[in-house]
């Protein structure tokens, strides 16, 4: 509605955009949260930028995508670090990179507004995993086992009984294992 009374208000682009996103008109939003974000210093507006470039990212598989939503994403946190849904994008990018290490920092700054997101956990448990080799891996128990007591998840219980298994606690590997392929067949079966 901002849009009919003054076409080109900012607020306006932005929550457009917003709409867009969620019909998957990926180009027309990324279009329109750049321009919100060149008008004005937005935090929201960078944000927004984030998550379409995410989004086409993750649609086209190009890297540059990547790297533009990184971009926006770090420029969401200097104007706002209280904003947390950019550190989340941020740690989301470079898991997606495999890039452990430098997702943890994004990630835990996200976790300490929201201890409470299963998928944070989960991307940090993650994230300490592929750095068990360092000494992580009591870290990534800690994490993965946050994570699927508040949302039960495959590949959570997949790593756990993994680091269990090299632990040589064999009872517990195969308990978590086991609860890894009943939650992956269950998924499969709705498919």
């Amino acid at each position: 509605q901002i849009l009919k009374v003054v076409p080109n208000h900012v607020v306006g682009q932005y929550l457009k955009a917003e709409g867009l996103l969620l019909k998957n008109q990926i180009d027309d939003a990324r279009l329109l949260f750049g321009k919100a974000a060149a008008a004005e210093r937005d935090a929201l507006y960078f944000d927004g930028l984030g998550r379409a470039n995410e989004t086409k990212a993750n649609a086209s598989k190009e890297v540059k995508y990547q790297q533009q939503a990184l971009d926006a994403y770090k420029t969401a946190t200097q104007i706002d670090p209280k904003l947390i849904s950019p550190y989340a994008g941020m740690g989301r990018i470079y898991m997606q990179r495999n890039d452990y290490k430098a997702a943890i920092e994004p990630l835990l700054v996200a976790n300490k507004a929201d201890g409470s997101n299963a998928e944070i956990l989960l991307m940090v448990g993650t994230a300490f995993y592929y750095q068990k080799d360092t000494g992580q891996a009591a870290n990534a128990i800690r994490w993965l086992k946050d994570s699927v007591a508040l949302k039960p998840n495959a590949d959570a219980y997949y790593f756990l009984g993994i680091l269990h298994g090299e632990a040589n606690q064999g009872p517990t590997a195969v308990d978590y294992l086991g609860k890894a392929k009943k939650i992956a067949f269950d998924e499969e079966t709705k498919l």
